[in-house]
């Protein structure tokens, strides 16, 4: 997960990813960049979604980035993933 971490983190920071998003998402690239440091230990990826404005971090200690994120007066809700694989429902009668 740190790879693709790494991957999109370069597409968001390096690319002006964020700085276009942030002309419609004022300071946008400027929240981005104080939490991209969270990133380490158990923070594999933290990004944006397509284009905002939900913020979104893959982590192993929730605790700790939903903490962060309402520091910086974010409103917060957590997901588990469903790494069950695909299911195919045939609804055809």
């Amino acid at each position: 997960m740190k790879n693709i971490g790494d991957i999109i983190e370069y597409y968001r920071f390096e690319t002006g990813s964020l700085q276009n998003d942030s002309k419609i998402w004022k300071d946008l690239l400027t929240l981005m960049i104080s939490l991209k440091r969270y990133r380490k230990g158990g923070t594999k990826i933290l990004s944006v979604s397509s284009c905002g404005p939900a913020i979104y971090a893959l982590t192993t200690d929730p605790d700790k980035i939903e903490k962060v994120f309402k520091s910086k007066g974010m409103k917060t809700f957590r997901l588990t993933p469903n790494n069950t694989g695909l299911t195919i429902l045939n609804t055809v009668k």
